[in-house]
C-alpha cells in the first residue's frame, strides 16, 4: 500500500511557547508550502532581520523575521534556503516521474497493440508468460508491465460483456 504524500510547510505561531505547549496545542496561526518559497534574504538595513519570499496561487509576498536570539541570522537564512530548495526539487521530481512513465506507458501500449495484432490476445498462462517476457526483454519494469496489464484485462472484462 503506498503511503501518504509527505508536504511539507513553514509555519509560524505567536510565540515559541504557543507553538510547543503541549496541553494547549492548536493550528497554526499561519503556514505556506516550503515549495512555493522563492527565496529568503537578510534585510539590507538591519542585521537582525530576514525575509521569505514566497508565491501563493500567483500572487508574491513576503513574511519578515527579526531574530531575538538563538541560532545565528545566516544559519536560518541559510537552512530555510536549503529546506525550500530541497522541497522544489521533490516536487520536480515526482512530476517528472509521473511524466517518464506516462511516456512509457504510451509506448508500451502501442508495443501491446502490435504484439496483440501478431499473436492474438493471451488466452493461456504461456501466452501471458509470452506477453510479458516480451515487454521484460524490452527492459520495462514489473510495475509498468503490471499496470499495462490490468488495463488490458479492465478492457477484456468490459469487451466480455458487451458480447453477451
Amino acid at each position: 500500500m503506498p503511503e501518504p504524500e509527505k508536504k511539507w510547510y513553514w509555519c509560524w505561531y505567536e510565540d515559541k511557547k504557543a507553538a510547543t505547549h503541549f496541553k494547549k496545542w492548536h493550528f497554526p496561526d499561519g503556514f505556506i508550502p516550503m515549495a512555493s518559497i522563492l527565496s529568503v534574504h537578510r534585510t539590507p538595513n538591519r542585521n537582525d532581520q530576514f525575509q521569505i519570499k514566497f508565491s501563493d496561487d500567483g500572487e508574491k509576498d513576503h513574511l519578515t523575521y527579526r531574530r531575538e536570539s538563538g541560532k545565528g541570522l545566516d544559519v536560518w537564512v541559510e537552512g530555510i534556503d536549503l529546506c525550500a530548495s530541497e522541497c522544489r526539487k521533490q516536487v520536480k521530481d515526482k512530476k517528472s516521474a509521473v511524466e517518464k512513465k506516462e511516456t512509457a506507458l504510451k509506448r508500451m501500449r502501442g508495443m501491446n497493440q502490435k504484439w496483440t495484432s501478431q499473436n492474438g490476445w493471451p488466452n493461456s498462462d504461456e501466452q501471458w508468460k509470452a506477453w510479458y517476457d516480451y515487454f521484460k526483454n524490452s527492459n520495462y519494469d514489473e510495475d509498468l508491465i503490471r499496470q499495462l496489464w490490468m488495463e488490458m484485462t479492465a478492457q477484456s472484462t468490459g469487451r466480455n460483456q458487451r458480447t453477451r
